[in-house]
């Protein structure tokens, strides 16, 4: 009796111990399977943020034809183009016709306020032109900056008081894209920056150990409005006007140079007409 027990209690921890067994190795292939899992779900993130990175740099390329305008008054049929055109021509003192392929407003209505136009241009060269002249702006209510998708938008804004205080302290800062460059070193974060601007530049201008050399734009049309006599075009306005015009009346064919004097400069000659610049 106590044997046939004792055979009973053995069989039963046997198999008890065969199901431990069994639930090990379970357990031990499940816990594999789970390390495969993680590694696929990590890899799918790699790629997906592989993905992300390339569609933003492909907007930013896209992008990289643009500049924003802000400050010119909406009108409810207003030829946009024209406008911007008149503004390029008066405010910033440029003569050349400057080509766009697009041009348009953008964002929603808010009533009292002017949506910015962006514009498209066809040439890097006037791009580069109207970026040079923006100076002109200084203390009116128009001014402009490039276009940047809303993520590279938000980096930016969050890098510009690091920008404002390196340049307050004498550094020599820029901001290429979202990367900020301190004394041409790439800043990371840390109070040390990390690689140079030039290394930079050097390393996304080779392909397959080529260096790409970028191709010359060919020059836009002749300007159409060099025969224009300035009092004839419509002044422009912003949502906030000036107390004080920016550009004084001047007579046809008159040299940009001579249109254009900043306030306060203008001395006026006893006949009322010659200007000289103090």
């Amino acid at each position: 009796m106590i044997s046939d027990l004792y055979d009973d209690m053995k069989d039963s921890t046997l198999k008890t111990n065969s199901e431990i067994k069994s639930m090990k190795k379970t357990v031990e292939m499940v816990d594999s399977n789970t390390k495969q899992i993680e590694t696929v779900v990590m890899t799918n993130k790699d790629n997906q943020q592989a993905i992300l990175d390339t569609i933003e740099d492909i907007q930013c390329r896209s992008m990289k034809q643009s500049l924003v305008f802000h400050g010119l008054r909406e009108d409810k049929h207003e030829d946009t183009e024209s406008r911007l055109k008149d503004f390029i021509y008066y405010e910033l003192c440029i003569e050349k016709n400057i080509e766009f392929t697009n041009v348009h407003r953008f964002g929603r209505h808010v009533f009292g306020k002017s949506r910015p136009i962006v514009a498209v241009f066809m040439y890097q060269k006037d791009l580069q032109l109207v970026r040079k002249n923006a100076h002109y702006l200084k203390d009116t209510n128009f001014w402009i900056n490039e276009q940047f998708p809303k993520a590279v938008e938000q980096r930016r804004r969050e890098l510009y008081p690091i920008l404002r205080s390196h340049k307050r302290a004498g550094h020599q800062v820029k901001l290429v894209r979202d990367r900020l460059y301190i004394d041409n070193q790439l800043y990371d974060g840390q109070e040390t920056p990390s690689r140079s601007f030039s290394e930079v530049v050097l390393s996304s201008n080779v392909n397959n150990g080529r260096i790409v050399k970028k191709r010359s734009r060919v020059p836009s049309s002749p300007s159409m409005h060099n025969n224009a006599p300035l009092s004839s075009r419509p002044r422009l306005s912003s949502d906030r006007e000036p107390e004080q015009s920016r550009v004084p009346p001047s007579t046809p064919g008159q040299p940009v140079e001579e249109r254009r004097v900043s306030e306060g400069n203008l001395v006026l000659a006893q006949s009322g007409q010659s200007r000289v610049a103090s």
